[in-house]
């Protein structure tokens, strides 16, 4: 059984959407609350659980890990070298001609080299809010002080910034245009000098992540529970797809995207009609950070499994299952590699069997802490379990979308649990 601290709470209950943990259980009772609307990723402490998918490059695995550390590891395993930072290391890495650049919760990014030497660091005025993204010599950065930056790759200078009024989400460059959605419900378009081509106002929250970008259509999930395409060129829209709960289109191959939801399903769409081809159920939080290669889409899951499913039909081919949440996975070749809130990442070959797994610094699991700065209440911990019954999360989950998705009250409980064995492949 693991313990997961979740700080402190407010007198109305958690202020973090406990609903995409499927199987914690709440020690305790707790009461009916509202949606929190943050996203937990961005309040998760230190501890030694790692979030981000790794990133392959030149025959080396790098992964930042939340035990404020940047790791390289050979592809059998073993540690090379670790670069500290100051704070949780929380979203994928990314390289260009042998220089690798990843953000961390201290406000920095760094650009080191493949041996592990910093390169240079940029900060912003608050915690980055998502990876960076490199295009044609330039860094982009979304961050929490709503402003996009762009910065010189090779050098770090600032070289501009687009504010908006929110936070802003993680870009999307192609055509010669810059796609990002915002906390201030917009989706922006500008040129590659900055300057604002179009707007378009959602709902709620854009979310870009990055937002696919495939046959001139622009993909983004909505906190309203929608998927839009859009005229990449003049931002029409051009069909919309309704999930339960707030989705998180990440991935497009072969004409089709990928998403994953927090209404716990894996969705396949058509992305030039919007219909829906085929969805798995998960029993949590789905697909945060999937990926597809091979005629495979692999979905993490906040339920601790990876699942592997046919591409093209979603059938289920085989699961693995670890010890805590995984959020973010990556195929390469014939092999996936996922991290997880257990503090390990693995290594998995085309079958579902474990090749290897590799341990952070640090034994101890991530913390979740509340959003905001509301004065201390009471603690509270999430506990993993592996002894409640079975059904019980299909009670949640009829639970959950009767509740109405992202924007409703959601109600928790120690009845909503699923029985686990944990370790291993199964299939």
């Amino acid at each position: 059984m693991t313990n997961y601290d979740t700080g402190s709470w407010t007198p109305s209950g958690p202020s973090f959407d406990t609903t995409q943990f499927g199987d914690v259980e709440l020690v305790g009772t707790l009461m009916s609350f509202k949606d929190a609307r943050e996203q937990f990723w961005s309040s998760i402490g230190i501890g030694g659980s790692i979030i981000a998918a790794p990133l392959i490059y030149n025959n080396t695995i790098y992964v930042g890990a939340c035990d404020k550390n940047f790791y390289a590891i050979t592809m059998d395993g073993k540690e090379k070298w670790r670069f500290p930072v100051q704070d949780v290391i929380s979203f994928w890495a990314i390289a260009h001609d042998g220089v690798i650049y990843f953000t961390s919760f201290d406000r920095n990014i760094y650009a080191i080299t493949e041996d592990g030497n910093e390169v240079w660091r940029f900060q912003t005025n608050d915690q980055l809010h998502g990876p960076p993204v490199y295009h044609d010599g330039r860094i982009y950065l979304c961050s929490r002080d709503n402003n996009l930056y762009v910065l010189h790759a090779r050098t770090g200078e600032f070289l501009w910034k687009y504010q908006t009024n929110g936070p802003t989400y993680v870009p999307t460059i192609g055509n010669g245009r810059i796609y990002f959605g915002s906390y201030d419900n917009n989706l922006y378009c500008l040129n590659m000098d900055g300057q604002l081509l179009w707007k378009i106002p959602f709902p709620d929250r854009v979310i870009t992540w990055p937002a696919p970008l495939v046959n001139g259509v622009i993909i983004t999930g909505c906190w309203n529970n929608t998927i839009y395409g859009l005229d990449a060129e003049t931002g029409t829209q051009k069909w919309t797809f309704k999930t339960l709960d707030v989705p998180f289109p990440r991935v497009a191959w072969n004409n089709r995207l990928y998403s994953g939801s927090r209404d716990c399903n894996c969705y396949c769409i058509d992305v030039n009609t919007g219909q829906l081809i085929w969805k798995f159920p998960a029993q949590g939080f789905t697909g945060l950070i999937p990926s597809v290669a091979n005629g495979r889409a692999f979905f993490p899951s906040m339920d601790q499994n990876v699942y592997c499913l046919e591409a093209n039909t979603g059938r289920l081919l085989w699961k693995f299952q670890t010890d805590g949440p995984v959020i973010g996975v990556r195929a390469h070749e014939d092999k996936v590699y996922f991290g997880s809130f257990d503090c390990h990442l693995y290594c998995v070959d085309a079958t579902g069997r474990v090749v290897w797994k590799f341990r952070t610094n640090s034994a101890n699991p991530s913390e979740i802490k509340p959003p905001g700065n509301k004065p201390d209440q009471f603690e509270q911990t999430l506990t993993v379990t592996d002894d409640a019954p079975e059904d019980s999360v299909d009670r949640y989950r009829e639970s959950f979308a009767a509740e109405g998705g992202g924007s409703s009250v959601y109600k928790s409980s120690s009845q909503y649990i699923k029985k686990h064995r944990y370790g291993g492949g199964s299939q």
